[in-house]
């Protein structure tokens, strides 16, 4: 469904359907709000390495030389 039929589907509605539309919209927005709760990357990153980074080549290098001269 394009906008412009939505528009146009809209326009149509008594003031009952309008209200009716309204309520779902703010119920939608409030539900859609909701906080989301991230994992803590960095407490896992120092579970897994407590000593900081591991010895070498960082991985991004690692893998900079794996994709090679485009």
């Amino acid at each position: 469904m394009t906008l412009l039929e939505i528009e146009a589907a809209i326009s149509s509605l008594t003031a009952p359907e309008l209200d009716e539309l309204e309520k779902f919209i703010q119920t939608t927005r409030e539900q859609k709000a909701e906080k989301i709760t991230w994992p803590d990357f960095a407490a896992r990153r120092n579970r897994i390495f407590p000593d900081g980074p591991p010895p070498g080549k960082p991985l991004s290098e690692i893998i900079s030389e794996g994709r090679g001269e485009y």
